[in-house]
């Protein structure tokens, strides 16, 4: 994490073992419901194939999830993707808990997006930061108000 005296931020996100361990349980029970459903044997077979493929692709996708935010007194809220950071607004329909923050934002962009795919929801898992970078960020979502 980088703070300055300005109150700027930049956070940069680890991956969540909660979320992962989350996600690969829940797989799991689907799996078992699957088998353990009296369905015809091919039925099993396609549905059990589909869970483990959702699984795989939930592990993949994964990799590929934002990696920061940044706050500046300049330029706002920016989130990177990978691709350098994208200006964004954050929504009100934003939730904030001690164990997770849902961020909903919109992305504020030149290009002719249509506005539905402008909106997106990021989690932020109380694991993804240490304690006091977590706390900090909700502090700083609320100072810095929500529209």
């Amino acid at each position: 994490m980088n703070r300055s005296e300005s109150g700027n931020l930049l956070l940069t996100f680890k991956r969540s073992k909660l979320l992962k361990q989350y996600f690969l349980c829940l797989h799991a029970l689907v799996f078992v419901a699957v088998i353990a459903n009296d369905l015809a044997l091919l039925i099993k077979l396609a549905l059990a194939t589909s869970v483990i493929l959702h699984a795989g692709f939930f592990l993949y996708r994964r990799q590929k999830s934002m990696t920061a935010i940044k706050y500046t007194e300049a330029m706002g809220w920016e989130i990177s993707t990978g691709n350098g950071f994208m200006p964004i607004d954050v929504l009100k329909s934003t939730v904030i808990t001690t164990q997770a923050l849902f961020l909903h934002f919109k992305i504020k962009s030149n290009v002719l997006i249509l506005n539905r795919w402008r909106k997106r929801v990021f989690l932020v898992v109380c694991d993804m930061l240490s304690d006091q970078d977590y706390r900090y960020l909700l502090v700083k979502l609320r100072m810095t108000g929500i529209k």
